[in-house]
């Protein structure tokens, strides 16, 4: 999976067969639990391992610039999809 930036925000350039797959595995993530019917584990409380989607607007691109701490989590996310083509089809505006 590759990412871009865009104004040091990252973005994973992924498609949504590919966004399906990566939660998938995020589900299936917790060894110690035995998938259900549908094949998803059960995480526990023991588990640490987490995971953090972010859907990212346009709202908190702009929050972003001006929020450091916001940017953070942004960046440290496991995954980052744009919610619209807005975004990925602004890019090469921005770096013109």
């Amino acid at each position: 999976m590759s990412q871009t930036k865009i104004l040091d925000i990252k973005i994973d350039k992924i498609t949504t067969e590919e966004v399906l797959e990566k939660i998938k595995g995020f589900l299936l993530s917790d060894k110690n639990s035995p998938p259900d019917k549908r094949g998803w584990g059960f995480r526990n409380a023991e588990d640490k391992s987490q995971h953090h989607i972010i859907t990212l607007n346009p709202e908190m691109v702009v929050e972003a610039r001006k929020n450091d701490y916001f940017k953070k989590i942004i960046n440290e996310a496991s995954l980052v999809v744009a919610d619209s083509n807005l975004i990925p089809s602004s890019a090469p505006t921005i770096f013109k």
